[in-house]
């Protein structure tokens, strides 16, 4: 079971690399390129020592692998369809877990790799910059933190990213799915939450910074449920037969 798990996890990142050196290799690595420089560089350049200290220096790197990994989850089977490939793919000894799993798990660790990537660049810059300050770290409760919070999105993402390119005819469809589900969501609770009185708005950051650590744990368990359910519904729906004929 390991074995197969690797094996597709190991299929997913040849295709993202092959993908990279297609005909849009340029614009892709460029994009990554100005990421890394934007977070490894500019940043923690000009934030200078407070950079460690300031939340939201881990709070955005979590985030943005978030969205890097939503053309390869929606690219998962909708992709296959597209090259021809899914039935070949169904027809090898993998079993559905494996196949599943390994989808999953590919995506979940290329976000993880990119957020460990910038925050390292990030550290890097920050102490290259302010060497007379000692070395700088950010506090270790903090980092422990997004890191498993990019896992739980991550994870969260991708079991979408799955079930919907399993039910999609084509790549663009799953991706157009997949954003404006996200698009409502973000954009819909940012603005229902702007709305709101300004008493309501204080009240409630308040009673959720209040005691972090048990703000933390719940959002962690409702993720995790989230991605559960996600990850359940994509099982159910990933039947080989069915897929063959789809």
């Amino acid at each position: 079971m390991l074995e197969d798990i690797r094996t597709m996890m190991w299929k997913e990142w040849k295709e993202v690399i092959l993908q990279q050196a297609g005909p849009s290799r340029r614009g892709t690595q460029l994009r990554i390129l100005i990421v890394f420089f934007l977070f490894g560089v500019v940043i923690p350049w000009r934030a200078g020592p407070g950079y460690v200290e300031n939340p939201m220096s881990l709070v955005i790197p979590t985030f943005v692998p978030i969205f890097a990994i939503l053309g390869t989850v929606t690219d998962s089977f909708a992709g296959e369809r597209e090259r021809h490939t899914l039935e070949t793919l169904l027809a090898s000894r993998l079993s559905d877990s494996a196949i599943l799993i390994g989808k999953l798990a590919a995506a979940v660790l290329y976000a993880w790799s990119a957020l460990i990537i910038m925050l390292v660049l990030g550290l890097v810059g920050v102490n290259l910059a302010n060497v007379p300050n000692g070395l700088l770290m950010f506090p270790l409760d903090r980092l422990v933190t997004a890191l498993i919070f990019n896992v739980l999105l991550s994870l969260v993402v991708a079991s979408a990213g799955v079930l919907v390119s399993l039910r999609a005819a084509t790549v663009r469809q799953a991706m157009q799915v997949l954003s404006l589900a996200f698009m409502a969501i973000v954009y819909g609770g940012g603005f229902g939450f702007a709305m709101l009185p300004l008493e309501w708005r204080q009240s409630i950051i308040q009673e959720l910074t209040r005691n972090l650590l048990q703000t933390e744990i719940l959002t962690g368990l409702a993720l995790l449920i989230l991605a559960a359910l996600f990850s359940f519904a994509a099982y159910a729906r990933f039947q080989r037969a069915r897929l063959i004929l789809d």
